[in-house]
């Protein structure tokens, strides 16, 4: 059990309780990003299911089904961020062309379509409407590409030019259905459409409810799915995750047993990025101070560089002071010079708020727009190390801090767009230095 799960401790309890039969009902699984979260779900659910042993190697229908994600008794909800995994999977499928690669790329692409699962929806909704015939295509390119990939004896020039042309475009369809369709927050209508689908009988042994993000719920969402928890049907079992327990509400964490996902070990991400993507360049490359981190990795696959985020932090900030400037508010000694010395020879352009969205790719995908707001964050604190000053002006500087956190909280949680987000922020700044 559990044996594609690399470097992650709380594998072994599960297995434990497995083995006891003392599963708990409701689990919670909380960790930080790419610590196997997810994949340990997953790997519970095609366990719990499984007609032998419960070795990955496992050949019956049900395990089979659990690793294609399209098992009748699971169903996957939440949000996730998974274009960035498509993208690793999709470089991996191109570079090497093996059976595990292209597994690997076909259930990163399911990671996220299993979401628009019709039992989870209003098929008159809005978003169903629009994600029906992404989905659609979604579909007819996966298909097209797995079956002309099992067609294929000898790669030459012209199919890898086709596949990679397929993965880039199934890629995009990825990105467009997750940036478009998906929910920032869980809705009420969806844990309810669960709810109702829990209750009936499995067709094989476990029904299993993943919640990815369980954090993210609108508050009717919480309510209703508290209800799910209190009378739990003997077959299902329910898993949550999240990186931020403390937002979890108390009355569902009593309900739930909870596994810690800590940071998985150096070696353990090097072997995930070098076994499971395939890139022994990338650990390679890192500098000699620097372990190697799975969302690091990750990251390198987003359309923005580390270099645009600084450059759009420096245009952000020098936006407000700009503004402060024009309207005569009190000045900030420490950040205009910051801004006059450049940020590693930046700006280059004029500092306005579409410039910004500009360089940040309109704050999509989501981890786009956090990065950007930690970047605001240490350009600030760039500013603090490199000259003193006075308390009033901390003052200020302490309540930015203040609006650049609600500024993540709102579209994290109130689902506002990058760009009202920022807007707002932008005002806040400059309006609360009084004249």
């Amino acid at each position: 059990m559990f044996e594609n799960v690399l470097g992650q401790p709380a594998t072994n309890l599960l297995c434990e309780a497995i083995k006891r039969n003392n599963l708990a009902p409701a689990l919670l699984f909380i960790g930080s990003d790419a610590s196997a979260k997810l994949t340990t779900a997953l790997e519970t659910a095609r366990v719990l299911s499984c007609e032998g042993d419960g070795s990955w190697t496992c050949m019956c229908g049900s395990c089979k089904r659990h690793k294609d994600l399209a098992s009748a008794d699971l169903l996957i909800m939440g949000t996730r961020d998974t274009v960035l995994e498509t993208k690793a999977a999709a470089r991996v499928l191109c570079t090497h062309k093996t059976p595990a690669a292209r597994y690997l790329f076909a259930r990163a692409v399911r990671k996220l379509t299993s979401r628009f699962d019709a039992r989870l929806w209003d098929t008159d909704e809005s978003r169903f409407l629009k994600a029906a015939p992404i989905l659609a295509e979604l579909d007819e390119e996966l298909s097209g590409l797995l079956e002309y990939y099992d067609q294929i004896t000898a790669w030459s020039a012209e199919d890898e030019k086709k596949l990679e042309k397929q993965t880039g475009k199934i890629t995009d369809l990825c990105g467009k259905l997750q940036d478009e369709c998906l929910y920032d927050s869980l809705p009420v209508n969806q844990v309810r459409k669960a709810s109702a689908w829990v209750r009936l009988m499995p067709t094989g042994k476990k029904k299993v409810l993943i919640v990815e993000n369980a954090d993210r719920m609108q508050e009717s969402a919480r309510n209703a799915f508290l209800k799910i928890l209190e009378e739990p049907p003997e077959y299902a079992v329910f898993i949550l995750t999240t990186t931020r327990r403390a937002a979890i509400i108390p009355t569902i964490l009593s309900r739930v047993r909870p596994y810690t996902f800590t940071e998985r070990e150096a070696v353990h991400q090097q072997a995930v990025i070098e076994r499971v993507f395939r890139d022994t360049s990338f650990c390679a490359s890192l500098p000699p101070d620097q372990q190697p981190r799975i969302m690091t990795y990750l990251r390198s696959f987003l359309p923005v560089s580390a270099g645009q985020l600084k450059e759009a932090a420096a245009l952000l900030w020098g936006y407000c002071v700009q503004r402060m400037e024009r309207e005569n508010r009190p000045p900030l000694p420490v950040l205009t010079e910051m801004l006059n010395r450049g940020f590693g020879g930046i700006p280059s352009v004029e500092p306005s708020l579409s410039a910004v969205l500009k360089l940040i790719h309109n704050g999509k995908p989501y981890c786009v727009y956090t990065l950007f707001l930690e970047s605001v964050i240490s350009f600030l604190q760039a500013a603090l190390h490199t000259g003193s000053c006075s308390v009033e002006e901390l003052e200020h500087y302490a309540a930015f801090s203040r609006f650049i956190q609600a500024a993540i909280q709102s579209v994290d949680v109130f689902n506002s767009s990058p760009q009202a987000a920022l807007e707002t922020l932008a005002e806040e700044i400059v309006t609360s230095m009084e004249n």
